[in-house]
C-alpha cells in the first residue's frame, strides 16, 4: 500500500520523488524505492525525526512496536496511519505527543489510480495539513470523510471489499472455463462487466434496486439467476461477511 500511495503521489505530481523519504526493513524494497528516485532513511527512528508528514504504512499487528520505536524522536508535522482498527487515541497513547494524527484507510485499486480512501474526521489537525493529506489520496481515486467511530464499519465497504470482488471474479471466470470458455476470456467478460456496472451505477441517479430491475426482463435469464440469490439468502451472507470484517478490525484495535 505504501508503494501505491507513493506511485499515485508521483504520477499526479503532488510531490516529486526526491521530496519523499522512506524506510523499509526489506533491502529489496529499499532498492526498489531508491530506483524510483526516493530518499532512503536508515531506520524508522531517522525517518520519524524528519520534518513533514509521516505515513505509517504498517500492519496493525506491528504498529505498537513501530510507534514505541519512534516515539522519542518524533519531529514530524503530522502522523498518517493506515493501520486497520487502530484508533487515533491508541496511537497517541503510545507516542505521547501532541503531533496531529490522521487515520486513513485506502484500498489496493489505488495502484490503478481508481482507489477509494476513507479518512477519519480529525481533531487538532490544521486544515492545510488535512487538505494536503486528502489531496494525496485524491490523486489516486476518491475520498470519503467519516467520523472515526464509523471507520471500522467502512472497512468491508472499501478497504477489504476489493478482495470480495476478486473472489467473485475468480469464481465466475472458473465457471466460464469449466463451460468451455478460456479462463482469460471468462475473466475479461466478468471483470469488464463489473467495472462498467460500477461506473454506470455511480453516474446513474437510479437506486440499486432500479438498476437490477433495468437488467431483469420478466421470465428472462437474469431473473432465473437472481432466484439463486434469494434461495441462498445473499443479503444475509453479505451481512455476515461485513460483520466478520468489522469485528476483526475492533479486535485488532483492542490489543
Amino acid at each position: 500500500m505504501a508503494g501505491a500511495i507513493i506511485d499515485a503521489v508521483i504520477k499526479s505530481q503532488v510531490l516529486e520523488a526526491s521530496q519523499i523519504s522512506v524506510f523499509d526493513p526489506s533491502e529489496e524494497k529499499c532498492e526498489y524505492f531508491k530506483n524510483k528516485g526516493l530518499c532512503l532513511a536508515n531506520s524508522n527512528i531517522e525517518l520519524a525525526g524528519q520534518k513533514g508528514i509521516l505515513f505509517l504504512a504498517v500492519k496493525p499487528q506491528i504498529i505498537d512496536s513501530v510507534l514505541a520505536e519512534i516515539a522519542s524522536n518524533l519531529k514530524c508535522s503530522c502522523i498518517v496511519s493506515i493501520a486497520a482498527g487502530v484508533s487515533v487515541e491508541h496511537i497517541r497513547s503510545i507516542v505521547g505527543s501532541d503531533c496531529p494524527i490522521i487515520r486513513a484507510l485506502p484500498n489496493t485499486p489505488m495502484l490503478a489510480l481508481e482507489g477509494m480512501t476513507v479518512i477519519a474526521e480529525s481533531e487538532n489537525v490544521p486544515s492545510d495539513i488535512f487538505d494536503f493529506v486528502k489531496s494525496i489520496f485524491q490523486a489516486a481515486g476518491e475520498v470519503v470523510i467519516l467520523p472515526e467511530n464509523k471507520i471500522n464499519e467502512a472497512i468491508p465497504l472499501s478497504s477489504s471489499s476489493p478482495a470480495f470482488f476478486f473472489r467473485m471474479l475468480d469464481a465466475m471466470a472458473h465457471w466460464g472455463e469449466n463451460k468451455g470458455i478460456p479462463f482469460e476470456e471468462s475473466f475479461k467478460l466478468a471483470a469488464v462487466s463489473m467495472y462498467g456496472s460500477a461506473k454506470y451505477a455511480l453516474k446513474s441517479e437510479k437506486t440499486p434496486s432500479d438498476l437490477i430491475a433495468q437488467v431483469s426482463s420478466p421470465g428472462g435469464t437474469t431473473v432465473a439467476a437472481l432466484s439463486a440469490f434469494d434461495d441462498f439468502d445473499f443479503e444475509k451472507f453479505i451481512d455476515e461477511v461485513s460483520e466478520r470484517c468489522t469485528n476483526r478490525a475492533y479486535e485488532l484495535g483492542a490489543k
